[in-house]
Protein backbone atom coordinates (compact mmCIF):
# COMPACT_ATOMS: atom_id res chain seq x y z
CA UNK A 1 0.00 0.00 0.00
CA UNK A 2 1.58 3.51 -1.13
CA UNK A 3 2.82 5.86 1.91
CA UNK A 4 1.89 9.18 2.07
CA UNK A 5 4.69 12.38 1.41
CA UNK A 6 4.62 15.42 0.78
CA UNK A 7 8.45 15.48 0.02
CA UNK A 8 7.89 13.55 -3.43
CA UNK A 9 6.06 16.68 -4.62
CA UNK A 10 8.53 19.13 -4.61
CA UNK A 11 9.50 20.57 -8.40
CA UNK A 12 13.23 21.15 -7.92
CA UNK A 13 13.81 17.58 -7.08
CA UNK A 14 14.66 14.65 -8.45
CA UNK A 15 13.62 11.46 -7.59
CA UNK A 16 15.53 8.17 -8.38
CA UNK A 17 13.77 4.99 -9.38
CA UNK A 18 15.08 3.57 -6.04
CA UNK A 19 14.50 6.89 -3.37
CA UNK A 20 10.95 6.45 -4.92
CA UNK A 21 9.90 3.31 -4.30
CA UNK A 22 11.43 2.97 -0.84
CA UNK A 23 9.45 6.42 -0.23
CA UNK A 24 6.12 5.27 -1.29
CA UNK A 25 5.82 1.07 -0.86
CA UNK A 26 8.52 0.55 1.39
CA UNK A 27 12.50 -0.84 1.27
CA UNK A 28 11.32 -4.21 0.05
CA UNK A 29 10.31 -2.96 -3.23
CA UNK A 30 13.43 -0.54 -4.38
CA UNK A 31 14.41 -2.81 -7.01
CA UNK A 32 10.55 -2.77 -8.46
CA UNK A 33 11.48 -0.61 -11.56
CA UNK A 34 9.13 -1.96 -14.33
CA UNK A 35 5.90 -1.25 -11.61
CA UNK A 36 7.09 2.15 -10.85
CA UNK A 37 7.32 2.64 -14.81
CA UNK A 38 3.58 1.62 -15.18
CA UNK A 39 2.12 3.17 -12.44
CA UNK A 40 4.28 6.70 -13.88
CA UNK A 41 2.84 6.21 -17.04
CA UNK A 42 -1.05 5.68 -15.86
CA UNK A 43 -0.15 8.76 -13.67
CA UNK A 44 0.69 10.94 -16.86
CA UNK A 45 -2.04 9.45 -19.49
CA UNK A 46 -4.52 10.82 -16.19
CA UNK A 47 -3.21 14.56 -15.36
CA UNK A 48 -1.07 15.39 -18.50
CA UNK A 49 -2.94 16.55 -21.79
CA UNK A 50 -2.79 14.22 -25.13
CA UNK A 51 -0.18 17.13 -26.57
CA UNK A 52 0.87 19.21 -24.01
CA UNK A 53 2.71 20.13 -21.12
CA UNK A 54 4.82 17.07 -19.87
CA UNK A 55 3.93 17.69 -15.52
CA UNK A 56 6.07 14.50 -15.10
CA UNK A 57 9.65 14.78 -16.22
CA UNK A 58 12.31 11.90 -16.95
CA UNK A 59 15.34 12.51 -16.14
CA UNK A 60 17.06 9.66 -17.82
CA UNK A 61 19.94 8.38 -15.76
CA UNK A 62 19.03 9.90 -12.64
CA UNK A 63 14.73 9.68 -12.32
CA UNK A 64 11.38 11.70 -12.54
CA UNK A 65 10.82 15.19 -11.45
CA UNK A 66 7.48 17.09 -11.35
CA UNK A 67 7.56 20.36 -13.58
CA UNK A 68 6.13 23.51 -12.17
CA UNK A 69 2.90 24.61 -14.08
CA UNK A 70 3.67 27.67 -16.46
CA UNK A 71 2.17 29.69 -13.83
CA UNK A 72 3.32 28.62 -10.66
CA UNK A 73 1.52 27.59 -7.76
Amino acid sequence: MPRSSSSCCRTATAWTHGALLEQVWGPAYVHDTQSLRTHIANLRRKIEPARGLRLIRTDHGVGYRLAAPAGGY
